[in-house]
């Protein structure tokens, strides 16, 4: 269209270019040749026919390019609706491209990079990444307190073992005699022997200390004691009281027996009972003695001096 417009421009001004040079001619030429004044006036007319020529010219040459400026107009207002749709039409796929489908929970995270190509990070795989260490470190956390109490309980099955294994009680005495009744000048008396003491069954050996003076009349203190194989003692405070055979006869006072029921006395003592010339009093071996000596099935004859047997034995 505007190639169409210079061109008829051009033939315009080539048409006027062209009647200038007449007019310029024929002026040159009146000059030279003197044409009179009714020649003058046919020339000035013919110049006005041709100015009014030339005037409607321009205005077929004007209405010509309006007429073209409204035809491109409509072509670049059709070109334009016609890019417009497509441009709708373009930017609704890209944006159908780049919709991306949301769920309800999870977001899909999309990383641009120019020179990669685009990668999508799925938010599940986030989370469930996050669920995994979380139950590791739990497991591991729960691992650690149950192994912990594992070994606390083990450490208080030992010790509770322990304790149960370990001997801690010290042997016990059956049947203890507080006091003791012995005769003034006994011989061979040995204090162990009025005392039972057992420990897991067994019987454990007796020891006494203490000052006592069988040669004179009086009470004296002991102290009666047994340890056991493990180390633990047992001990208890009794009396020994030494008596005449004169006492024995008149308060009367019974003498003691050892655990076998043999009576330690003094030798003319010893001689008068067996002449039957005086009576003396004793006691017995209590029932306790008796039982736990069947029972454990203790040999005591070794208790046993023959010089000093009860006389109805």
């Amino acid at each position: 269209m505007e190639k169409r417009k210079q061109h008829k421009k051009i033939n315009v001004l080539e048409g006027l270019e062209k009647e200038e040079k007449k007019e310029k001619e024929i002026i040159n030429l009146d000059k030279e040749i003197g044409i009179d004044e009714e020649t003058e006036e046919m020339f000035q007319e013919e110049m006005e026919s041709s100015q009014e020529n030339e005037s409607v010219l321009e205005e077929e040459v004007s209405e010509n390019e309006e007429v073209s400026e409204t035809e491109e107009t409509l072509v670049k207002e059709e070109a334009n609706e016609v890019e417009g749709i497509s441009e709708e039409d373009s930017t609704e796929e890209i944006e159908e491209e780049q919709e991306i489908p949301l769920e309800e929970d999870v977001e899909d995270f999309v990383i641009e990079d120019s020179s990669k190509p685009k990668k999508k990070i799925d938010g599940r795989w986030f989370l469930i990444c996050i669920l995994c260490v979380l139950l590791g470190i739990v497991f591991y956390a729960g691992f650690k307190v149950f192994n912990q109490y594992q070994s606390q309980e083990k450490v208080g099955e030992v010790a509770e073992n322990k304790t149960e294994n370990e001997d801690t009680t010290g042997p016990a005495f059956v049947g203890f005699l507080d006091r003791i009744v012995i005769n003034l000048n006994a011989v061979d008396v040995d204090y162990s022997k009025y005392y039972l003491a057992v420990d897991n069954d067994q019987q454990m050996q007796v020891t006494v200390t203490g000052d006592v003076n069988l040669s004179q009349e009086g009470e004296y203190p002991i102290t009666v004691s047994s340890t056991d194989e493990a180390g633990n003692t047992t001990s208890q405070d009794a009396i020994v009281q030494v008596i005449s055979e004169e006492t024995m006869v008149a308060v009367p006072i019974e003498l003691t027996p050892m655990i076998d029921g043999s009576i330690p006395m003094a030798t003319d003592t010893k001689q008068r009972v067996d002449a039957n010339v005086i009576m003396y009093y004793y006691g017995e071996v209590s029932q306790e003695i008796k039982d736990e000596i069947a029972r454990l099935g203790l040999d005591v004859s070794g208790y046993r001096l023959d010089s000093y047997w009860h006389p109805s034995d």
